[in-house]
C-alpha cells in the first residue's frame, strides 16, 4: 500500500479522514500535524475543522497514529479543568526548568499555542508566578497597591 501524500510504500498506513480510498504513512501524519501545530491551528484539529490534505474531508483526531494522539493529549492537558480563571502555571501542566524555560510537565516540550484565551490565561498565571518570585527570597519585594 502507498501513502497518498509521499507515494512511498508502507506496511502501516493510517486513514486520517473518512475517505477510505487513501491513507497516510506515519511520517506524513507527523509532518501534517506538526504543520498544523506550528501554524497555530491545533484547536481546529481538535474540533475536526482541518481538511484532509488529499480530499478536503475533515481530519479525524482519533484516526491519527497513537504516538501523535499521545502528543496531542499532552497538549490538551494544558487546558485547566479546575476553574475558568486558573491562578498557577501548574494548573496548565507547565513548570519552569533550571534554565528558566517554560516547559510541559509531562512531555518537557515548550509552550504550544492553542487559542488566544488559553494564551491570555496562561499569561496571567505567569504574571502571578513572577510576582510571587519577586515577593520571595532573595528579593523580598512588598506589593503595594497605588490608588489611581
Amino acid at each position: 500500500m502507498t501513502c497518498a501524500i509521499c507515494q512511498k510504500t508502507s506496511c502501516i498506513l493510517y486513514q486520517c479522514c473518512l475517505n477510505d480510498k487513501h491513507s497516510f504513512c506515519e511520517s506524513c501524519c507527523v509532518n501534517m500535524t506538526s504543520s498544523i501545530i506550528s501554524n497555530g491551528k491545533i484547536a481546529l484539529l481538535f474540533n475536526q475543522k482541518i481538511p484532509c490534505y488529499v480530499c478536503n474531508q475533515k481530519l479525524l483526531y482519533d484516526h491519527l497514529p497513537q504516538t501523535i494522539q499521545l502528543d496531542l493529549d499532552a497538549i490538551l492537558s494544558t487546558i485547566p479543568k479546575t476553574s475558568k480563571s486558573p491562578k498557577s502555571i501548574e494548573e496548565f501542566n507547565y513548570y519552569y526548568n533550571q534554565s528558566k524555560q517554560l516547559r510541559h510537565c509531562i512531555t518537557n516540550k515548550k509552550f504550544i499555542f492553542i487559542t488566544q484565551r488559553h494564551y491570555d490565561l496562561l499569561g496571567k498565571a505567569i504574571e502571578m508566578y513572577i510576582q510571587s518570585l519577586l515577593k520571595d527570597n532573595p528579593w523580598n519585594y512588598e506589593e503595594i497597591w497605588l490608588p489611581i
